[in-house]
């Protein structure tokens, strides 16, 4: 099977059809490779559009169980207010925001768990958090692959505007600073940790720095507008202290620092806001020991987080309205 395309933009259609059809009940083994191929053939004439093309091809090779949405294990259907309307159940459980308890509401048979789909997808899909990351992005998408309405029902959308980024003065002089400003006591079992900690930054920032850098973000925003019809309002905003993009181990290992509290303010250390050059499409502008910006010869514009948001937006030409939440 070959699909053969040298225009990225056909190419990413080709791997539309091929989620869709993944989705529909094709063989999984098809789809599979049909993605493979598109990943691989699919040229960069046109900016970002590879990334678009990546996970396209990712949703195509996933095998969408809709376990989301069907339990296994839920009692019998005669078992528990058998006369109560499905409008009903699905008012109740509009009102259940605890994941928890709207599990369970949905296991108490199968018709409560029908009834309770949409009030799922407004509970849990309106107001998704998305870090700047491209697995943060691919759960999102998977999310909403699951159910062909379910981005019918997504009002708005959080982006937290900071990513992954090494400190420009290094991790040593950073945590000195946390600690001196905290008057904090540190133990041979602490500096462990923190250099663990540090190791696995310096792995996910360099893991995640290609999305971020060559206009991967923005590529997948722009995508991601496009499936989100009736989206209203994207909210922009900072990360909070002692908050961590979801997917590297640092977090865990920062739990077990004597000194540890939930809101221990280590942003600054591991996180901040990304720039690259959109023509060259990596880092052109550097910071010096003194902070100052030392710009490569034929460097080319500049682009931030903001930046890309704004491009994603005139793109697509959607209509959300962004709003840039206050720092906490």
């Amino acid at each position: 099977m070959s699909h053969k395309n040298e225009n990225p933009a056909e190419a990413a259609e080709i791997a539309t059809e091929v989620a869709t059809e993944v989705t529909a009940g094709v063989t999984t083994e098809d789809a599979a490779e049909v993605a493979a191929e598109v990943a691989a053939e699919a040229t960069t004439a046109v900016q970002y559009d590879e990334w678009q093309v990546k996970i396209l091809a990712d949703m195509a090779g996933l095998v969408l169980q809709d376990v989301v949405f069907k339990p296994v294990e839920t009692r019998n259907d005669t078992v528990g207010c058998p006369f109560l309307p499905n409008e009903i159940i699905g008012e109740i459980g509009r009102h259940v925001t605890n994941a928890a308890d709207f599990g369970n509401l949905r296991l108490v048979n199968q018709r409560f768990n029908g009834a309770l789909n949409t009030a799922f997808v407004k509970n849990f899909g309106n107001g998704r958090v998305i870090y700047p990351r491209y697995d943060s992005f691919k759960n999102f998408f998977a999310f909403l692959a699951n159910v062909n309405v379910t981005s019918h029902y997504v009002e708005h959308i959080v982006l937290v505007a900071e990513g992954l980024k090494e400190n420009v003065y290094g991790y040593d002089w950073a945590w000195e600073d946390l600690v001196n400003f905290g008057d904090i006591e540190v133990n041979s079992e602490d500096i462990a940790y923190t250099n663990a900690a540090n190791h696995a930054h310096f792995n996910a920032v360099m893991a995640n720095d290609p999305f971020l850098h060559s206009g991967g973000y923005r590529s997948l925003l722009g995508l991601l507008l496009t499936r989100l019809p009736n989206l209203r309002t994207i909210k922009v905003r900072k990360m909070t202290p002692g908050e961590h993009s979801p997917g590297w181990k640092g977090p865990y290992l920062l739990k077990q620092l004597s000194f540890y509290t939930p809101t221990l303010n280590t942003n600054p250390i591991y996180y901040g806001d990304w720039q690259y050059d959109t023509v060259h499409r990596r880092v052109t502008v550097h910071k010096d020991e003194f902070g100052d910006d030392i710009a490569e010869p034929n460097a080319g514009p500049q682009a931030s987080c903001v930046n890309d948001i704004e491009a994603a937006i005139t793109a697509t030409g959607h209509g959300a309205r962004v709003v840039f939440l206050p720092s906490v």
